[in-house]
């Protein structure tokens, strides 16, 4: 079981003893600290009171800090560690050095209004956050951090993170055009909700952009828009709630850009500018699909399309039971094309160039439907939640990349292969062809749950809960055929997968209130996630069954304590942590490996805010995490630390606000992290620094402006290569975006 170590005690110790001498340290403010936390809890409950790292960001702080990508927002949650180098979609996230094994986020559930945007986090070119928005509709991002995160969700062993939207409780809205100063876009968000009479309420909203984006591609890629709705009705006895939202967006997804080691630790540019450089290309990719052959501009980038309908509520059956329910249909399409550069090399003519294999990857259905029923019971001493948790999930997809070769002159000028190859070769020789593939995969799960939640005298609270997930995943799946007589790769047989797991998680916690603004508090648990089938289809049974059932999903032990205090200037929250990882292998499409590895991971966890009085005022994070790889598939790797795992996270953002102007910076930073698990290389580590400013006009109009990465610093956070490197070999890497500046014109109403 985990334990929490020495040096970690004192820590805490220390943090405590620093607040009742009267002083606090960075979080998100008195209103956020008040806020009614629903997220990975069986009861509705507040930061102070509760048993577990949770954390509140209102919409007005998220704005400020000038994200250009939804997981730019989870940069600002404590022990949460979000690489958002690739736009906004297909974002690797961690959480308390929980591994980014192969991509996406495998220990996180990331949701809107309380269900999940996907079942799975980490499926192929499917992440979660590429199916969900931040605009005018979201009222706070709530997270959970281990704890009771564990049985709230499925998949969620490493926490959950939820946004929240506005439900029309309060009468008004607005209009916002946004625009890039420096980079081509143009955003247009609109909200209006209200209260009605017969107790219903109502919330509208969304966006409509077109533009390039934060990087330089050929074409207008970044076009699309949203709407979501929600309209309740308050009952006697309860309420219902109905949501409605369509997402039809497209954006430009970045992966890593070849790059020259200097020799000396660093990297630099080979035709392709760190800031805002990219590889796409211009034209059409043509490839064999299921059905027939199929033409797609190469700068495509990620669409995503969301139609969702969804149900809601509570009716209360007597004065100590009610009744909740929920069920939300998602049906999801979309495609992933963007240039991956799978080799650089010098070309016959002695220059620099690459081999891209454009990723092209149609997603025909993501469609799911989830769907929960519980009951609440409220005892003399304990209230119990029992419910049951359905959800479904299609994965019916079609993987198919064709290589172009490259000059990094800055033109991208074709060129032939380092084996005389042409500037175009249908399929992907250098893997072996290995990932022309079919997915037709359909994934239920099915999780009974029960939460207990209880009082011991006046000071003391305590949860306890437990899940027992079963999962059946079936269907069929092809890799790479013959090709035809052109020579594109067709799809060889299909083969089945059909396959049953389960597991049970639970958790325990416990919060002990010193006075009225302090507490203690304390949780266990342990969690599973289930493996998306597509990265172990390679190593299935003949019949489709696992090879052990163990391989179709991870767990994750996890321990922590803590204390909060709130006072009337300021607040701090502090969390010592401990997790180990028992990770099921997956295979990574990138560097054509199956990781499989178990990790331990502890530290602290720092949150705050504090006000100096006369406008001034300071919020912000710091996480500290050791994390050691304790068993692993390549031996030479045991007793490293995970690649892309800093020591050190952190964000701070001091800020001003009189009667006409609120000014700040909010300042993200990371400390070193190894690229690979070998731990031979590393990047070094790099301070992002977002400046927001805005004025209020009166007459219910403001004027906003936002810049990300103020002082264009230059980091990164994914490497291809693990070193170690000399001057002048050549690398791929994926890099922080440079400076963007941004201005919006807002009317209220």
């Amino acid at each position: 079981m985990t334990r929490i170590n020495g040096f970690g005690i004192s820590i805490l110790a220390a943090a405590i003893s620093a607040v009742n001498m009267g002083y606090a340290v960075a979080a998100e403010g008195p209103a956020a600290d008040e806020e009614v936390i629903v997220t990975g809890v069986a009861q509705p409950t507040t930061k102070l009171s509760s048993t577990n790292s949770v954390t509140a960001l209102p919409a007005s702080d998220i704005e400020n800090f000038a994200p250009r990508s939804t997981a730019e927002i989870f940069r600002n949650l404590p022990g949460v560690q979000a690489e958002a180098t690739g736009g906004d979609a297909n974002a690797n996230i961690k959480v308390r050095g929980l591994p980014i094994s192969a991509g996406g986020a495998r220990y996180l559930s990331i949701q809107e209004d309380s269900t999940p945007s996907l079942l799975i986090g980490d499926m192929e070119f499917a992440t979660s956050d590429s199916f969900l928005r931040f605009d005018n509709n979201v009222r706070s991002v709530q997270a959970i951090r281990g704890g009771a995160g564990s049985t709230q969700a499925p998949n969620s062993p490493g926490g959950i993170i939820n946004f929240i939207s506005n439900d029309g409780s309060d009468e008004g809205g607005s209009v916002a055009y946004t625009t890039g100063l420096d980079y081509d876009s143009n955003r247009v968000d609109f909200d209006y909700g209200k209260p009605l009479e017969d107790g219903w309420k109502y919330h509208v909203g969304g966006f409509v952009r077109h533009g390039e984006g934060p990087r330089d591609v050929p074409d207008d890629i970044e076009k699309g828009y949203q709407i979501k709705a929600n309209a309740t009705k308050d009952l006697e006895n309860g309420f219902v709630r109905f949501h409605f939202k369509r997402l039809d967006d497209n954006v430009p997804t970045y992966l890593p850009v070849p790059a020259v080691a200097d020799g000396n630790g660093g990297f630099k540019e080979v035709g392709v500018p760190f800031g805002d450089g990219s590889l796409y290309l211009q034209g059409n990719d043509v490839l064999n699909r299921e059905g027939g052959r199929e033409s797609t501009s190469l700068t495509n980038g990620f669409s995503s399309e969301v139609t969702t309908l969804g149900f809601e509520g509570e009716l209360d059956i007597n004065d100590t039971t009610s009744f909740g329910f929920l069920h939300k249909m998602n049906q999801i399409s979309g495609q992933f094309v963007s240039p991956f550069p799978a080799e650089v090399y010098t070309d016959g003519d002695g220059d620099t160039a690459a081999r891209i294999h454009y990723f092209n990857t149609k997603l025909d259905s993501l469609d799911n439907m989830f769907t929960d029923l519980n009951i609440k019971k409220e005892f003399e001493t304990v209230s119990v939640k029992a419910g049951v948790f359905r959800g479904v999930q299609d994965y019916d997809a079609q993987w198919g990349w064709n290589t172009y070769f490259v000059k990094l002159d800055g033109a991208l000028t074709p060129t032939t292969g380092p084996a005389a190859e042409p500037s175009f070769v249908a399929g992907h020789s250098l893997w072996g062809d290995c990932c022309s593939r079919t997915y037709d995969i359909e994934i239920e799960n099915i999780a009974p749950y029960i939460s207990l939640t209880g009082d011991i005298g006046e000071n003391l609270t305590w949860d306890a809960s437990l899940r027992r997930d079963f999962w059946k995943v079936d269907g069929t799946y092809a890799f790479s055929g013959p090709a035809d007589a052109d020579g594109y790769l067709t799809y060889g047989n299909a083969s089945p997968v059909d396959y049953d797991l389960s597991y049970t998680s639970w958790s325990l916690g416990a919060n002990y209130a010193l006075t009225e603004n302090s507490a203690l508090f304390g949780s266990i648990s342990e969690g599973g996630s289930a493996t998306a089938p597509s990265r172990i289809t390679g190593s299935l049974l003949a019949n489709g069954d696992l090879n052990a059932e163990k391989s179709g999903y991870s767990t994750v032990e996890q321990i922590e304590v803590g204390y909060k205090y709130r006072g009337d200037n300021g607040s701090i929250y502090v969390t010592l942590f401990n997790a180990e990882t028992q990770e099921a292998g997956g295979f990574e499409v990138t560097t054509q490996t199956v990781i499989e590895n178990s990790y331990d991971s502890k530290g602290i966890e720092v949150e705050g805010e504090y006000d100096f009085g006369n406008g001034f005022a300071v919020a912000g994070g710091f996480t500290y995490t050791d994390a050691e790889i304790t068993e692993s598939n390549v031996a030479a790797n045991v007793g490293n630390t995970p690649r892309r795992q800093a020591d050190f996270i952190y964000n701070i953002t001091p800020s001003y606000t009189n009667d006409k102007h609120n000014v700040g910076l909010n300042i993200v930073g990371t400390d070193d992290t190894y690229i690979q698990d070998s731990n031979e290389a590393k990047f070094d580590g790099y301070v992002v620094t977002n400046l927001f400013w805005n004025y209020d006009f009166g007459q219910d109009m403001s004027l906003s402006l936002n810049v990300n990465n103020l002082f264009d610093e230059e980091g990164f956070s994914e490497g291809e290569e693990g070193g170690p490197f000399a001057a002048g070999d050549f690398v791929r890497i994926r890099p922080i975006n440079g400076r963007t500046a941004s201005l919006t014109l807002r009317h209220f109403f």
